[in-house]
């Protein structure tokens, strides 16, 4: 099974459920704080794609601020959402590739996964989803 693809998938909550904009936005903080926390972890280690990550960063912020702007109906800015999380997950795959190929035991990806699961769980349970 390949890990990246199954960490992305526990770290991003469902969108289905957002019924408006004040969720719209806390999901986007979520996927953001997400990416920060991974970058914070261990910097030093993104060199491997950094720039690759960066340019993801710069593409949400753009996301971001159109979403923030809460211009267009519900299903424009849904859309840019959709479009938002997929850029994280894309910014959350250059961070594992460069946990993956780093040996330092104090970098383990399980740690922030174990850490990012309980965020996941208070963020459903604060928007009271499922």
């Amino acid at each position: 099974m390949n890990s990246d693809k199954t960490n992305a998938n526990v770290l991003f909550v469902s969108i289905d459920w957002i019924d408006d904009m004040e969720c719209i936005l806390s999901f986007s903080e979520l996927c953001e704080a997400t990416c920060a926390n991974l970058f914070a972890f261990s910097p030093y280690q993104l060199h491997l794609r950094r720039e690759e990550f960066l340019h993801y960063q710069f593409l949400a912020d753009e996301l971001k601020n159109e979403i923030s702007g809460g211009m267009g109906t519900f299903e424009e800015l849904y859309n840019l959402c959709c479009k938002l999380n997929t850029i994280y997950e894309s910014m959350i795959g250059c961070c594992w590739d460069a946990f993956l190929y780093n040996n330092d035991v104090d970098c383990d990806p399980a740690k922030f996964v174990v850490r990012q699961l309980v965020t996941v769980a208070e963020f459903n349970e604060k928007a009271g989803s499922f």
